[in-house]
């Protein structure tokens, strides 16, 4: 089939009415359960927000990610998000910790406290790239891939605390305190009357329903926070899945160096420098191709349209932390290979395996974002950027001739390309001019 044809000038517009339809106006995010976090979908809402000052697209935004911050998909304790809520509320977890998801999720996160400067944004960006820093980093400098839901046979008991637990750690008075802080009760939300940690009630509310001073529980409950993460590490931990992939530390390199950008944590600039190098030096064959996954330092398999795409835009987010023209050189060497390997010359666009991949029965395209951001969609901003970044006028040329190749596709389906609809959005910015 052809996806070619043009663009509807409508079709950013549609995207959100598209995702207007699924939005959930009680919990924010979008579909029923098992709810994911859309990160893309999100930023896609956020940049409507700017183009057009549209309150709703704003509102949708601000809404998912307070709600997935507030929530028990996201680590109270710890940081960093697990894979997806099983209930509306973003309540109970599939408890899984997924480096993709965090990736994904911190720029996410930086956006929306750059357009709502709500505090709350920020610290769940900086506590996610704190726990990559702290649980995810290989000693050769990549990033882990997962962390497992279960510990002791058996799923989220690491995470989850009784009444009673929180009391031994804290005290009678603060631990009554934390219970209503963060919702654990007798009942329990999880299984065998443990609760998973979030925070359906703002500090006013539960303050007044303890009758204490709203500043002190605040105070007290941050410090709550350290002593039960300092308990909580001495439970059997869920093991760590310690493959590096090359796409996956990609899109963390993305998401440090921008925090770096945005909350100026030189410590997120470094190890996002480090991951980089990890991928340059140990993940590529003698002639520069690069291979996609590696384990305490050997590196195997070779890599497909997204790890390129995906480390690519990495290295231009880390050139506009640091400006070191390194990451750029790099980031050409790597497009170039795209170009000779993946194209689809005739109509535009790329593959997803390179031309000497074992001969699969098609070469598949895939334009559309599932879990991740579709590569096509990544490259085409990666291409629109490096023009921008080297005066190659010809690269937007071609990340031009792929936003047509898949034209009439994006037309029929807007919200499945979040990713590539971004990119016609600079795209317009660009056309328009300053």
């Amino acid at each position: 089939a052809s996806f070619a044809g043009e663009l509807d000038p409508g079709v950013l517009d549609a995207s959100l009415s598209a995702l207007a339809q699924r939005y959930d106006d009680e919990w924010g995010g979008f579909g029923g359960p098992p709810k994911f976090p859309h990160a893309m979908d999100v930023r896609l809402c956020l940049r409507h927000h700017a183009r057009a000052r549209d309150p709703l697209a704003l509102a949708m935004a601000r809404h998912s990610l307070e709600s997935m911050a507030l929530g028990g998909m996201y680590d109270q304790l710890g940081g960093g998000f697990h894979r997806y809520s099983t209930d509306e509320k973003w309540l109970v977890p599939h408890f899984e910790k997924m480096l993709y998801d965090n990736a994904l999720l911190v720029p996410a996160y930086l956006e929306g406290f750059l357009v709502t400067g709500q505090p709350l944004l920020a610290r769940v960006a900086r506590e996610c790239c704190e726990w990559v820093l702290r649980e995810m980093t290989t000693p050769e400098g990549g990033f882990a891939s997962a962390q497992d839901a279960d510990s002791e046979g058996e799923e989220g008991r690491f995470f989850v605390w009784t009444p009673a637990e929180l009391e031994a750690v804290l005290g009678a008075r603060v631990g009554r305190w934390a219970a209503a802080w963060w919702d654990v009760t007798d009942e329990g939300s999880f299984e065998h009357g443990a609760s998973v940690l979030w925070r359906p009630h703002d500090t006013a509310q539960v303050a007044a329903e303890l009758r204490v001073d709203a500043a002190e529980l605040a105070d007290a409950m941050q410090r709550a926070r350290k002593t039960l993460l300092e308990v909580r590490e001495r439970r059997v931990r869920p093991a760590t899945d310690d493959k590096v992939l090359a796409s996956w530390n990609g899109l963390m390199v993305s998401a440090l160096a921008q925090a770096f950008q945005v909350l100026g944590e030189p410590r997120y600039l470094a190890a996002a420098q480090r991951a980089a190098r990890h991928v340059l030096e140990r993940m590529r064959r003698p002639d520069g191709r690069l291979l996609a996954t590696s384990r305490g330092g050997r590196a195997h398999v070779d890599a497909t349209l997204d790890d390129y795409v995906f480390v690519v835009a990495g290295l231009l987010d880390l050139y506009e932390s640091d400006f070191d023209a390194r990451w750029i050189e790099r980031a050409l060497e790597l497009a170039r290979i795209v170009e000779q390997e993946y194209a689809d010359h005739d109509n535009g666009g790329w593959y997803t395996t390179g031309e000497r991949h074992e001969r699969l029965l098609a070469r598949l395209k895939v334009p559309h974002d599932g879990a991740l951001p579709s590569g096509q969609g990544v490259h085409v901003l990666n291409l629109l950027r490096l023009a921008e970044l080297t005066g190659q006028g010809r690269l937007a040329q071609v990340a031009q001739a792929a936003i047509l190749s898949l034209g009439a596709m994006v037309n029929r389906h807007p919200a499945a390309f979040g990713q590539l609809l971004r990119a016609v959005d600079v795209l317009r910015g660009v056309a328009r001019g300053p």
